[in-house]
């Protein structure tokens, strides 16, 4: 209705919007973009639950750090645009499953199982975290032409912000 009222959007337009949402979220609801990745990681939970049952430590530890090296590959990118078997016609790379937001889900599990941090050391993975992504920042906002490049900076799967995300979430943990 607001694109209808503000920008003179047809009916049928936003009827054609709305029927789309399902399929992908566009422009419209951008803002909404986390809501398919939890669908997903809904979808993978029964999947996933009765190994992180019965995994050892040192399984999750061995995902867990494929996954932190994936963290690396947006990086990497810079340098090798395709690496571990990347190409146009091959979407699932080497460490393809080891990718994305399920790393974070499975971070999640082994510090609940296993323990947070300390209070210190969280702090101080936060604040690296935080320093890497402002000098990533600094460094890129000046030299890069489009704001997607500049977004590497604070990716959602980089290793900055995986390292801010374990020092907060284990902060936060401890409460």
């Amino acid at each position: 209705g607001y694109y209808v009222l503000s920008r003179g959007d047809s009916f049928s337009q936003m009827a054609l919007n709305i029927l789309h949402i399902p399929v992908n979220f566009g422009c419209e609801i951008g803002h909404l973009w986390y809501i398919y990745m939890l669908i997903g990681l809904y979808l993978v939970t029964p999947i996933i639950s009765p190994w992180l049952q019965q995994a050892s430590k040192r399984e999750l530890e061995g995902y867990l750090g494929l996954w932190i090296i994936t963290t690396f590959l947006p990086y990497i990118h810079l340098v090798y645009p395709e690496v571990l078997g990347e190409a146009f016609w091959n979407d699932t790379p080497l460490l393809y499953y080891f990718t994305g937001f399920i790393g974070y889900f499975i971070l999640g599990y082994y510090l609940k199982r296993f323990g947070y941090p300390s209070a210190a050391l969280s702090w101080i993975i936060l604040i690296v975290g935080f320093a890497l992504s402002a000098g990533i920042f600094c460094s890129r906002i000046d030299t890069v032409p489009t704001v997607p490049e500049l977004e590497l900076s604070w990716g959602f799967c980089t290793v900055n912000v995986f390292l801010m995300t374990l020092g907060l979430f284990s902060l936060i943990g401890r409460l």
